[in-house]
């Protein structure tokens, strides 16, 4: 959505569903073009929600220049640095556990990175069809999708995920986290995913990737899971 890249280079979304538009993260560039351009959508923008402190960059910039609400976890709400900057008119929105945005688009807490790092999950399968002329070029949907930021991290060879506490330094999550990410998605129907980095999808097979991909990290970390409880691993 924005050029040129700042910083870390994360990719802000744009999801635009029948009922309105969304937007998913954050990068630190606005521009006056990309402002007249997202406030001239078919489909109006309604909401901005952020998956985790690293992100909230210039978010409240964003929201106050499209007059869209903010959303951001109360778990996180002490990163959030621009408290002091709120404005009459400002509308930032701190929720936990799940958050619906519009019919079809719902926030998920999953914890791990940060306590309140989330996903944003898009039910495609309510979307109405496009018209039959039109389906060579916007086609039916024929999935769910999580957009997952870094709250997990999609492996280069876009398979299965990888779950990081610290990106930059390559440090693991607990597995009590991934444990956590796991179980917070249990009830959510996907099959398809993409993080805040460009080119990196799971493009079928994602809710089955992700237990998979728990399932080796937390055993690469001496534990398994049994009952839903994580047991020890034996060793020799």
């Amino acid at each position: 959505m924005t050029e040129p890249g700042f910083a870390i280079n994360q990719t802000p979304f744009l999801i635009q569903t029948a009922e309105g538009s969304y937007i998913w993260d954050c990068a630190a560039f606005l521009s006056v073009g990309l402002i007249g351009h997202l406030t001239a959508l078919e489909k109006p923008l309604k909401a901005m929600a952020i998956s985790h402190p690293h992100f909230f960059a210039t978010s409240l910039t964003w929201a106050r220049a499209l007059k869209i609400p903010l959303y951001i976890c109360a778990s996180d709400q002490t990163w959030f640095a621009r408290a002091e900057d709120l404005e009459d008119g400002d509308d930032v929105r701190f929720w936990l556990g799940e958050e619906v945005l519009g019919p079809g688009v719902k926030l998920v807490q999953c914890g791990g990175h940060f306590p309140g790092s989330c996903v944003l999950h898009w039910d495609r399968l309510l979307e109405p069809p496009p018209p039959a002329d039109n389906l060579p070029t916007n086609p039916t949907p024929v999935s769910g999708i999580i957009f997952v930021s870094d709250t997990l991290m999609i492996r280069p060879a876009q398979t299965h995920f990888s779950f990081l506490w610290s990106i930059p330094n390559s440090i693991p999550l607990r597995p009590q986290y991934v444990l956590g990410i796991q179980k917070a998605l249990e009830g959510v129907n996907f099959t398809q995913a993409t993080c805040a980095w460009r080119n990196l999808w799971i493009r079928d097979g994602a809710k089955k990737a992700l237990g998979e991909s728990a399932v080796e990290y937390i055993a690469g970390e001496g534990w398994r899971v049994e009952n839903g409880k994580l047991v020890p691993l034996l060793t020799q």
